[in-house]
């Protein structure tokens, strides 16, 4: 029942942010913007999808080998797909990411570290973009302009240091020795474990970054050709700033994967330094119906692989 209502009261504050996003604008003018826009550039975009399933599933591939489990690029690259069409249809952005600690887990019987290597591939890439766009923001506004958006990013990059500060505190063992519950205890201590064995492997740990800061890029650029699709004349640099605002705001747990958020975000931001509203909605749209493309290409490859394992 709990989960009933927490899914109901997603999907209301989905509704209300969507409702109150078009009321104010012209439609209209955002299918023309659509209807405009440059199909072979769309088509350019939705292939950078399958750039960054490789570059993400790399980066994983080298975190688990890390903790000593091997599992073939293949394999990996699949598990991403799939991973990103349960992002898409799961009511966070993140769901998928459960789906391939499961899947990692039930190949390999290691829970923490199948647990860790997710988190810290999704931890690290936040923590890289949060670090690209303040160091972006510096370069092109100084400390002047938009100090609102300056401390947002400002916020996003020092509670993700924090966090890490903390786990390497000695305050993180006082923390898990108030905690109640020997399982929940037992999780964050090798959850901690893994992270600190990480650490310690500094090639692997520099390709993590590697692939990351590649990742990283190859998303901003994906909304940046979709922006030229639909002719916005808007410099890159603006977007290594907004885009990871954006994207963390969809990974909220208060919407249907980001609905509502995303849209308004777009809107909200990018209108802030010019851009016309409509067209900040349809690169929003555009950007998320190409996402949806492609994570439905993952679900079919969810479909293959699950008949292909009744018959085994």
């Amino acid at each position: 029942m709990k989960k009933f209502l927490s899914l109901l009261l997603r999907l209301l504050v989905s509704l209300s942010l969507i409702i109150l996003v078009f009321s104010k604008l012209d439609l209209k003018s955002v299918l023309n913007f659509i209807k405009d826009s440059n199909i072979l550039l769309l088509l350019f975009s939705l292939s950078l999808h399958f750039v960054g399933a490789l570059l993400g599933s790399s980066r994983w591939k080298v975190l688990l080998n890390t903790y000593g489990i091997d599992i073939s690029q293949r394999d990996l690259y699949k598990l991403y797909m799939i991973g990103s069409f349960f992002n898409a249809f799961l009511p966070t952005s993140v769901g998928g990411d459960a789906v391939r600690m499961v899947k990692v887990y039930s190949l390999t019987e290691k829970r923490a570290q199948a647990v860790t290597s997710v988190f810290i591939e999704r931890f690290i890439g936040m923590l890289v973009l949060y670090i690209i766009s303040f160091l972006t923001f510096i370069f092109y506004f100084g400390l002047k302009e938009h100090k609102e958006i300056l401390f947002i990013i400002v916020f996003l990059l020092f509670s993700s240091i924090a966090f890490i500060i903390f786990i390497w505190a000695p305050i993180f063992k006082i923390f898990l020795k108030i905690i109640p519950w020997n399982l929940l205890k037992d999780k964050l201590e090798k959850v901690r474990n893994s992270i600190k064995l990480l650490s310690k492997e500094r090639k692997g740990l520099l390709k993590v970054f590697l692939y990351t800061f590649l990742l990283q890029i190859n998303v901003v650029f994906y909304f940046f050709v979709i922006s030229l699709a639909i002719k916005i004349r808007f410099p890159i640099l603006y977007f290594f700033i907004l885009i990871p605002i954006i994207l963390t705001l969809t990974m909220l747990p208060i919407t249907i994967g980001g609905i509502g958020l995303r849209e308004g975000g777009f809107v909200l931001l990018f209108t802030k330094f010019g851009v016309q509203p409509e067209k900040a909605l349809t690169l929003s749209m555009l950007g998320y119906f190409i996402s949806l493309i492609f994570a439905g290409l993952g679900g079919l490859v969810y479909i293959f692989e699950k008949k292909k394992d009744e018959k085994n």
